[in-house]
């Protein structure tokens, strides 16, 4: 759902997942599949303009769907048709974003744009001397 420039879409096909990659803006569906052509990832990820609030999705058909920084854009149908597209094992992934609205909102977002630099650093050096595996789901007991 909005997969912007296709980053996490390339991440999980270099783990050998199948990927619907959709958006609902054509040149950033269209920048997605230049980068990801450049990068070589032949039939893993299927690259769709699309506005996912109207888009048909088949029932119990999804592992996986995440929504990165775009739940917030969509009414809660729209989240219904998603879960209702996972398969009955299936996870729906949501990070999402909000509007900060006081002093303590904007002062802990100020600390995170560091902080998140920072575990991005770290996350790269441990992971790139790492070999690619397939991807792992912690599902809390």
């Amino acid at each position: 759902m909005r997969c912007g420039a296709g980053k996490f879409a390339q991440k999980l096909a270099l783990r050998g997942i199948a990927v619907d990659a959709v958006d609902a803006e054509r040149d950033v569906i269209a920048a997605a599949q230049k980068q990801a052509s450049a990068l070589n990832f032949p039939g893993q990820i299927n690259f769709e303009q699309a506005d996912i609030m109207h888009m048909a999705l088949s029932p119990q058909t999804y592992d996986y769907i995440s929504c990165l920084a775009s739940i917030q854009h969509v009414p809660i149908e729209t989240v219904q048709k998603l879960r209702e597209s996972l398969t009955p094992n299936g996870v729906l992934v949501v990070l999402g974003c909000y509007r900060e609205a006081t002093l303590w909102d904007h002062a802990v977002s100020v600390r995170a744009v560091p902080l998140n630099a920072l575990w991005r650093t770290v996350v790269f050096f441990r992971e790139k001397p790492r070999a690619r595996s397939s991807l792992q789901v912690f599902r809390p007991p």
